[in-house]
């Protein structure tokens, strides 16, 4: 089966977290408000937030699956030269914007983003960006958020995912054997 399109058509989190800047921009930094939480569209949550990020700090961030890209790049549809040209063609554009624009020349960064735990700093930034829609989510998300030197939560539960089956180890899922 094809992907979705990492321009935003049919993913529900990119969708998302482009609407929750728009609200940040318009209304949102006027508000008090610490962190926003994100998750995919096909879960639920049966704890208290508190108990599935225990110990996350002010202004950390959190995302599900995080892991160098370097790791998975040339197998992952969204960057593999093997796959979808479109796709990896965006992918390129991302870095090359980073590299020119904000000379960006760390490692980039993947993640799941089944959940993502995001802090107003990151909004804060994140709305400075020209151009926040380009790249794609599971991509633009975590190495933006190194770029802006904004702390990982280091306490997240997750395992590699990727030995050709993803076996998804989630915070979520890992609270929720805690409370159960």
């Amino acid at each position: 089966m094809r992907p979705t399109n990492p321009k935003g058509e049919n993913d529900g989190n990119g969708i998302m977290v482009m609407l929750l800047l728009e609200w940040y921009l318009r209304c949102g930094a006027g508000l008090q408000w610490d962190t926003v939480f994100v998750m995919q569209w096909d879960m639920l949550v049966f704890a208290p937030l508190k108990q599935i990020v225990h110990g996350l700090r002010r202004d950390e961030i959190c995302f599900s699956g995080p892991r160098p890209m370097a790791e998975i790049e040339d197998q992952w549809d969204w960057t593999s030269p093997a796959f979808y040209p479109e796709f990896r063609a965006d992918y390129l554009a991302f870095l090359d914007h980073l590299g020119k624009d904000h000379g960006y020349s760390a490692a980039p960064l993947a993640c799941l983003a089944i959940i993502m735990v995001l802090p107003r700093m990151f909004f804060e930034k994140f709305a400075a960006i020209p151009q926040p829609a380009l790249g794609f989510i599971k991509y633009k998300l975590p190495t933006y958020a190194q770029f802006f030197e904004i702390p990982f939560w280091n306490k997240n539960h997750h395992k590699v995912w990727w030995d050709g089956h993803e076996p998804y180890s989630l915070t979520v899922c890992h609270a929720l054997r805690r409370s159960g």
